[in-house]
């Protein structure tokens, strides 16, 4: 089950981070950006994950925490214990319900990231924007730390697709709509729909999505050990996560 939350987690971010102001597909591209070239940064983050059908039933709040700073990266995901900690020269990945981590070269940017925790994703990113469309339908202020916050309002659209690889899905009927902030270019909320058609499960499963930042800092303090990832007592190092040796989604 960690597995699938991951991969909608990781489809969700692939359809709005590559759906690239005010170009819409632009504008997402530049607010996944955002947060590797904004200089030093804390923010905090709430997602709501609601999968219905093909032998599924699951709904999980997950919580996230991010720091950056030039070079250096974190976060932390409740309540699936997860870590992932860049120093700037290397990334783990940390699953404590496993007590396992992997080590991989430091990335340089979200798609980076992205495919250093789950190496399957690489070619994601391009074949999700070349199957969608993006426009900015309007503009809206929405509350965000006390105070109205002027956004754009992208929304994105992706009939059918299904990515190529052992193991992947069938995404269609894919909808979401993005908040991201005139200012900075944050993206500040998102709500989205989709349905998936896993290869080897009967079966469509419904996939509705919520986020919402809660907080950014952009004047940090960090402490010493912030981006420093020390393996707990007994953590084994591992070449990939269980599960995860034949996974693969994109080109």
């Amino acid at each position: 089950m960690r597995l699938t939350i991951g991969m909608i987690g990781a489809l969700c971010a692939a359809f709005s981070l590559t759906a690239q102001a005010p170009d819409a597909k632009g504008l997402l591209g530049d607010s996944g950006k955002s947060l590797f070239g904004s200089g030093p940064v804390r923010m905090e983050s709430q997602t709501l994950i609601d999968m219905q059908g093909a032998g599924v039933s699951n709904k999980i709040t997950l919580t996230i925490k991010m720091a950056a700073t030039t070079g250096k990266f974190r976060m932390d995901m409740s309540p699936m214990g997860v870590s992932v900690v860049s120093d700037g020269q290397s990334l783990y990945f940390w699953l404590a319900p496993l007590n396992q981590y992997m080590k991989k070269p430091a990335p340089s940017s979200p798609e980076g990231l992205a495919e250093s925790i789950m190496p399957g994703l690489s070619g994601l990113g391009e074949q999700m924007k070349d199957a969608m469309s993006a426009n900015i339908v309007r503009e809206d202020a929405i509350d965000f730390a006390g105070k109205k916050t002027e956004c754009y309002v992208v929304e994105t659209k992706l009939d059918k697709t299904t990515l190529a690889g052992t193991s992947a899905p069938t995404i269609s009927n894919a909808r979401q709509t993005s908040w991201i902030s005139k200012d900075r270019k944050f993206l500040l909320k998102q709500v989205g729909d989709m349905e998936m058609q896993m290869s080897a499960t009967p079966g469509t499963m419904k996939v509705h999505s919520e986020m919402t930042v809660s907080t950014i800092d952009l004047s940090p303090i960090f402490g010493p050990d912030e981006f420093k990832f020390t393996p707990p007592e007994g953590a084994k190092l591992v070449e990939s996560l269980p599960g995860m040796e034949n996974f693969k989604l994109g080109k």
